[in-house]
């Protein structure tokens, strides 16, 4: 039902992605969209072009992660201005603001998920674009803050799997990450 990419940021390399999204779309005639931090999103007039290439490559739908932990590293200003340009577009059907949030019972929980609240209700203000509440996974960075703790790379079998595919399985996912 649907392909979606994520990284790492994936404009980090921005000439491979869009091969990538041209490749998907010619084997693919459902939903595509892709998550972003929106480092690039320096202006109106970038995002905005960016926009234009990623429809016509035939994205549906950008995720633009706005959190605690992101806006640690980087200004809120460029999740802002794509969020403009996505209200304003074609993608705002399946665009949303994604922010990351603690289990209740990681250390610092509350605070964390307070700031993501503040950080994603700037971002919208005045936009209402659907905000996605998600859990840190206990993957990748998520690991070292995450339940459960994993004392190093998991062993065995994958329990956390339909997290990544839907509520379905390995061999029928309501979507590929």
């Amino acid at each position: 039902f649907w392909q979606h990419l994520s990284g790492g940021e994936i404009f980090l390399n921005e000439k491979k992605l869009f091969r990538i999204i041209s490749n998907i779309r010619h084997y693919f005639n459902k939903d595509i969209g892709l998550s972003t931090n929106a480092f690039w999103a320096k202006n109106e007039t970038i995002a905005l072009q960016k926009v234009k290439t990623l429809t016509e490559l035939g994205v549906n739908g950008i995720a633009i992660s706005a959190d605690y932990y992101h806006q640690q590293k980087m200004a809120i200003d460029g999740p802002k201005i794509l969020a403009k340009v996505l209200k304003e577009s074609s993608l705002k059907t399946h665009s949303y603001l994604m922010g990351a949030r603690l289990h209740k019972n990681v250390e610092d929980a509350s605070k964390v998920n307070d700031a993501t609240n503040d950080i994603t209700k700037e971002i919208n203000e005045h936009l209402d674009l659907p905000i996605a509440i998600a859990h840190e996974r206990s993957i990748g960075k998520g690991c070292r803050i995450n339940n459960p703790k994993y004392p190093g790379i998991p062993q065995g079998k994958c329990t956390e799997l339909n997290t990544c595919l839907g509520k379905r399985s390995p061999f029928n996912p309501a979507m590929v990450w």
